[in-house]
């Protein structure tokens, strides 16, 4: 399996400057004030690395790159999701996986203008399997799926740093993962 070492996003929460994150290998943290968008982050890599198309089309972005690397491979794959408009204002998610930087990219489109039909939805939720439309929609979302799973697994936790017992106002509050930080920055 691979890890994610970097990440880039384009057009984050609106954010002219792409976004950049240097990954470990092991263990990442995000840190930083509320409302900043640490967990829309967190949700927009965890949809795009689960092809959950309901969330993407949600989120705020514009692109959204992985470069990986690990393996015991010298390739680098890369996953690239992004969305496109077509002349008919119609939304597809695009998935394009490159084994290495010299590799064609196997590119796999969505349309969300299917997805977003009552009707598909309904039988979305009846999962009439023996009807074919029925799972029409379903077809690229499993193969974008079946892809992933090559490259990545992924899972993250978030972690409250106060403490349900103790006020942020009180004298001596300091939270668990505060503890611990300042344990490993000594």
């Amino acid at each position: 399996m691979f890890y994610i070492q970097k990440i880039i996003i384009n057009n984050f929460r609106g954010q002219k400057k792409p976004i950049e994150l240097d990954l470990k290998e092991d263990v990442n943290f995000i840190i930083g004030r509320n409302g900043t968008g640490k967990t829309t982050l967190i949700n927009l890599v965890n949809s795009a690395l689960s092809a959950d198309m309901r969330s993407l089309i949600k989120l705020d972005f514009s692109k959204i790159s992985f470069s990986l690397v690990g393996n015991g491979s010298r390739n680098h794959p890369s996953i690239t999701i992004y969305k496109e408009i077509n002349e008919d204002n119609d939304l597809s998610m695009v998935f394009s996986f490159q084994e290495s930087a010299k590799s064609k990219p196997r590119i796999i489109r969505y349309s969300m203008e299917d997805f977003a039909k009552p009707w598909r939805m309904m039988k979305v939720r009846f999962r009439d399997l023996s009807n074919p439309m029925a799972d029409m929609e379903n077809d690229a979302a499993s193969e974008i799926q079946a892809e992933l799973s090559k490259y990545v697994n992924t899972s993250w936790i978030s972690v409250n740093r106060a403490e349900a017992n103790r006020q942020k106002d009180d004298d001596k509050f300091e939270s668990p993962v505060d503890k611990r930080l300042f344990q490993k920055s000594r």
